[in-house]
């Protein structure tokens, strides 16, 4: 059975208990990014004469979903969706698998190095590695 990724390029087909995955984007000049995307939103709603709470499940906007980063759905307006390439390479079963598999990966990939494109741009768009801002100095040197 095939499944539809939307615009996404699956590396390999979903599982069944995936929560999310982890996602690569690539641009017209070279630049990347490094992120993560759920695939269920799962809320808990009060029921009336019960002290539980019901559990519900939603499936996200995976499909159709490009990022949260600002300055790539920015170059994705100027240059068109067409001239990005969509990754999921690694699909995790649950929100701490994802969040760990996203940090991971952004540290190995060296997200937030000052490498750059033949262009003179930062490599990646990534900013940040888990919230926190970790850039590294042009230079070593005082």
């Amino acid at each position: 059975m095939e499944q539809d990724y939307g615009h996404w390029i699956a590396l390999t087909e979903r599982p069944d208990d995936a929560f999310g995955f982890i996602y690569a984007v690539f641009g017209p000049t070279g630049r990347q990014f490094i992120g993560r995307k759920q695939l269920v939103s799962i809320s808990r709603k009060s029921v009336p004469g019960s002290k539980r709470r019901r559990i519900t499940r939603t499936e996200s906007d995976w499909r159709s979903y490009k990022t949260s980063c600002r300055e790539l759905l920015d170059d994705i307006e100027l240059y068109g969706l067409g001239a990005f390439t969509f990754v999921i390479y690694k699909w995790c079963t649950g929100p701490g698998d994802l969040t760990y598999s996203e940090v991971q990966e952004q540290w190995a990939s060296e997200v937030l190095s000052r490498d750059e494109t033949p262009y003179g741009e930062r490599l990646f768009y990534n900013g940040n590695i888990g919230a926190v801002k970790f850039l590294k100095p042009k230079s070593y040197e005082n």
